[in-house]
C-alpha cells in the first residue's frame, strides 16, 4: 500500500474526507533548501538556543 492510499484509508476510518492531494516534490525540496540556507547562515543563534547536536540533526535533514 502506498503512503497516500494508507492516509486516505486512515483518514476515512477516522472520519475525514480526503478534498485534493497536492503533490509536494519539487515544492518540498525547494523549501527544503530555503530552510536550510537559513538555519546555516543563523548557525551561532541556533545552537545558542537548542544545542550543537539538534543544530548538525536538523541541518542533515533539511540537506539530506
Amino acid at each position: 500500500m502506498t503512503l497516500v492510499k494508507a492516509v486516505k484509508s486512515m483518514a476515512a476510518e477516522a472520519g475525514f474526507e480526503l478534498l485534493r492531494e497536492h503533490p509536494l516534490r519539487l515544492h518540498y525540496a525547494r523549501t527544503l533548501d530555503t530552510w536550510a540556507e537559513k538555519l546555516i547562515a543563523s548557525r551561532d543563534e541556533a545552537i545558542a538556543v537548542s544545542s550543537e547536536a539538534t543544530y548538525d540533526k536538523y541541518v542533515q535533514y533539511l540537506t539530506g
